[in-house]
């Protein structure tokens, strides 16, 4: 299963660390974390080929859940995992 950790900044673009050295920077209106961030929902692809707001990066995804952590109704960051198999995330995963 590969992770992938997003880190809301000033509320304006999202970090991507895979490597520890290079980050991806995209604004909070673009991808899934950042859909995830605006509208403050969880977001659950079982095949992120079907989703246009989807940004593919070096990772090999296949699936995808995005999490918001939200405190006094403002998002603090996304918890973003992503996996190299199809469906690995379930509803129960997300609720």
């Amino acid at each position: 299963m590969l992770h992938q950790v997003a880190i809301v900044s000033r509320n304006k673009q999202f970090r991507y660390d895979e490597t520890g050295n290079q980050y991806i920077s995209l604004p909070i209106s673009k991808g899934i974390t950042g859909k995830c961030a605006r509208t403050k929902t969880s977001i659950l692809l079982e095949d992120v080929r079907f989703d246009d707001e989807y940004i593919k990066d070096t990772v090999d995804c296949k699936s995808e859940l995005a999490v918001p952590i939200i405190y006094k109704n403002e998002v603090l960051g996304v918890i973003d995992l992503e996996s190299n198999r199809y469906g690995t995330y379930t509803d129960k995963n997300k609720r």
